[in-house]
């Protein structure tokens, strides 16, 4: 396995919202995914546009600010930002800035679909999952309780 590959895997592994993923998921999940740099005060999201893009941090310090003037951060790898992505909501209802120079895993809209199809199994525990967790973030707890309940390698369309 690449050593980035590597890297975005055991990123993967401490996201509560794949607890319980196989590896083997995992580096399907990995696979879908693009890696790219950022800049100190570059913009990721913005409130308002069409959610295009589910992104998780490697690296670097980011500002989730929301529109009622409520606002947090999130520091070093396995944060997520723009989960409505996955939702198909629509809209971002937040607006991430790069506080520090990172770089960050993105699943884009195309392979996300792509990844949902091959895996439908995935789609139904994933959207649950996620709609949990942003539940609890917005109540800013950590429990860490949320996660994706089955290996979804497992839901393969050929298996």
């Amino acid at each position: 396995m690449h050593t980035l590959s590597d890297t975005m895997v055991r990123i993967l592994k401490t996201l509560p919202l794949l607890k319980r993923v196989s590896p083997e998921s995992l580096e399907v999940l990995a696979a879908y995914m693009q890696v790219f740099r950022v800049r100190e005060g570059e913009e990721i999201i913005r409130w308002g546009r069409r959610a295009e893009t589910l992104y998780i941090t490697i690296s670097g310090d980011y500002l989730m600010a929301f529109p009622d003037g409520s606002a947090f951060t999130l520091h070093g790898s396995g944060e997520v930002i723009g989960m409505n992505a996955m939702l198909n909501q629509g809209r971002y209802t937040a607006r991430a800035l790069a506080l520090t120079d990172g770089s960050l895993m993105a699943l884009y809209r195309s392979g996300r679909d792509r990844m949902l199809e091959e895996h439908p199994r995935f789609a139904d525990r994933i959207h649950r999952s996620i709609q949990a967790y942003l539940h609890q973030r917005q109540a800013k707890k950590n429990s860490g309780r949320i996660f994706v309940e089955e290996d979804f390698s497992r839901g393969r369309k050929d298996a």
